[in-house]
């Protein structure tokens, strides 16, 4: 198993961040990939994350996405599928400095990602983390650039 983990502090309250990657089919903006809600944990009620399953479509493999848990400060999902994506997990927490009085300062929120995955059998882990590293530090780069306000 291997641990991959990134941070990148944004000019945003947390609940901005966690709002902006908990709108499915909005994600292309960041991940070079198609998202679609499959399933809500409530049927009846679209804005319920916790529990809700996405198609992901990337590099031709399709695969679901599925929150565990998404709370104020923290997101949780599992990838469910086969190769080349199995057994991958990501926690994503979202940190503030809640002593800084907010009338004087910007919001600030670090977001810190930890993803645990298996590498393939016929892929070295190295391979493995230096690609999603970059995928991942690509995505909260746009992400950043989409809070400054900036489109490609």
């Amino acid at each position: 198993m291997i641990s991959i983990s990134l941070k990148q502090i944004h000019d945003v309250r947390p609940s901005q961040v966690i709002d902006t990657l908990l709108q499915h089919k909005h994600l292309n903006r960041f991940f070079h990939a198609t998202f679609s809600l499959l399933k809500t944990q409530d049927e009846a009620d679209i804005s319920v994350v916790n529990g809700s399953i996405s198609l992901v479509s990337m590099l031709g493999s399709q695969f679901q996405k599925q929150i565990i848990t998404a709370e104020n400060y923290y997101v949780s999902y599992q990838i469910m599928g086969r190769k080349p994506v199995s057994h991958h997990s990501g926690d994503i927490y979202f940190y503030t400095d809640n002593h800084i009085p907010k009338l004087l300062t910007p919001p600030i929120t670090e977001v810190s990602c930890n993803i645990s995955r298996k590498a393939p059998w016929w892929t070295p882990d190295f391979v493995v983390i230096f690609f999603v590293k970059k995928y991942i530090f690509q995505a909260l780069r746009k992400l950043a650039m989409y809070f400054k306000g900036d489109t490609e």
